[in-house]
């Protein structure tokens, strides 16, 4: 049995944890209704970031990082990004060739 605790007017109280359902987490985020603006994607509802332009310069270091070494030495590396975003990570893969 999992618990949680916390203090409930200064006494520690332990309460068992909720299930968590991550695919249900995922179906729920999938649904949501997005919008691109100025550089960004985000949730049309609330106007949360899903990505914003400003990641670039860190999916960049992400994707050197990963191709910087070969992956296997018999063949090129080959990348699978199942992303939701603006396509950055992609974008910089393929400019690497």
């Amino acid at each position: 049995r999992r618990l949680r605790f916390g203090l409930s007017g200064g006494r520690l109280r332990q309460r068992p944890l909720k299930r968590h359902r991550p695919e249900a987490a995922n179906e729920v985020f999938l649904r949501r209704r997005l919008r691109y603006e100025d550089g960004r994607l985000l949730e049309a509802s609330s106007s949360r970031g899903v990505m914003m332009g400003w990641e670039a310069p860190l999916m960049r270091a992400h994707v050197a990082a990963l191709l910087s070494q070969p992956l296997c030495d018999t063949a090129p590396a080959a990348v699978l990004n199942v992303g939701f975003g603006l396509g950055l990570f992609d974008g910089f893969v393929q400019e690497r060739g």
